[in-house]
């Protein structure tokens, strides 16, 4: 009995350290997303905040699927994966909102059609995992790379925001990059595992974190210090304008007066 007790709870401290990151972004995505609601109710003319809170939002949903198929069998790999390919098109808006690309709607729609295609065909992977039989076995394989597929090219779509918000500004476009890529290695983190045995969780002090785990955290402190920069900078501009209204209107009313009063 001993040494079923000992193997439970070495069970039970093994799943407990993998899901180690999914927790530390669960209190994230709950320290954050309020933020963001704030930050869009406060002024709703920045739909950049909306499109964050809501991709926070839903990347809450997916931690707690993907924490959930890992931990019990109510839901499977499969629902977790639809959900993360939501989450990629609504980080890209946010960054489309972000450097001013409204314009380009294109954007936007690429980055639906292709979440709502990797979607599909991730769904149609895991079918069997549903119960279902949509499509024969012999095209999973293909279904699971066609997703991927789309995936990355939601990544590609970010490459290309971060290219056109480099010319507007270098330092808002160059930190975005590193988590941009990571989510296109995510994007293929199964074939590059197999092809080349890349490991996509890694272990510090015996906690697991994995590397879409990172990407994700990367990109949130990536977006808090660069709103914290872009909120700085709009209070000294904002300071600026107001010092120099006020000395305009000292040379008004001092103009005013010698016209009124003359020496």
């Amino acid at each position: 009995a001993s040494t079923v007790h000992l193997m439970h709870a070495s069970s039970e401290d093994s799943n407990l350290r993998t899901q180690f990151s999914r927790l530390l972004m669960m209190f994230l995505y709950l320290l954050v997303a309020p933020l963001a609601l704030w930050a869009w109710l406060y002024n709703r003319r920045a739909r950049m905040w909306l499109w964050l809170f809501l991709a926070l939002t839903w990347g809450l949903i997916g931690v707690c699927v993907l924490a959930l198929s890992s931990l019990t069998t109510i839901l499977n790999s499969g629902t977790a994966e639809a959900i993360r390919a939501i989450v990629l098109p609504l980080y890209i808006l946010f960054w489309w909102s972000w450097f001013g690309l409204e314009e380009k709607r294109w954007i936007a729609r690429a980055a639906w059609l292709l979440a709502a295609a990797a979607s599909i065909a991730g769904v149609l992977a895991y079918a069997p995992d549903f119960g279902l039989k949509i499509v024969p076995l012999a095209s999973l394989h293909w279904l699971s790379d066609l997703s991927s597929v789309f995936q990355a090219g939601i990544a590609v779509l970010g490459i290309f925001i971060l290219i056109e918000g480099f010319r507007r500004d270098r330092v808002e476009a160059l930190l975005p990059a590193l988590p941009v890529v990571l989510s296109l290695y995510q994007a293929f983190w199964t074939k590059l595992l197999l092809a080349f045995q890349i490991p996509t969780v890694f272990f510090p002090f015996g906690f697991g974190i994995s590397v879409a785990d990172v990407a994700n955290l990367l990109m949130i402190t990536v977006i808090a210090f660069l709103s914290l920069r872009r909120f700085m900078k709009t209070q000294v501009r904002e300071s600026l304008e107001r010092e120099a209204m006020t000395r305009d209107l000292e040379q008004a009313q001092e103009l005013q007066h010698r016209v009124l009063v003359p020496e």
